[in-house]
């Protein structure tokens, strides 16, 4: 019964990671009057566009992060099986 239930279970801690993290860059974009926040009206304010874009850069590869890492044990178990052509 395990070994069928977990590719859903990796769903699902896929998408409670992805919605995690939806809420954390919205929150600290919002609320926050600090780091990326902070950046990013600072490069705005004063027309830095490189602080502002490298801003935005760190949200998206620190997305990937957890993106990548969800679809590894997807990978790794379909690594030895052939699908027919």
């Amino acid at each position: 019964m395990l070994p069928s239930a977990v590719p859903s279970i990796f769903t699902g801690l896929r998408e409670g990671l992805a919605n995690g993290w939806q809420t954390l860059v919205a929150v600290e974009l919002i609320a926050s009057f600090e780091r990326l926040r902070y950046l990013i009206a600072y490069g705005r304010q004063l027309f830095q566009l490189e602080l502002v874009l490298s801003a935005m850069i760190v949200v998206g590869l620190t997305g990937l992060g957890p993106t990548a890492c969800s679809r590894l044990p997807k990978t790794i178990c379909n690594a030895g099986v052939r699908r027919p052509r």
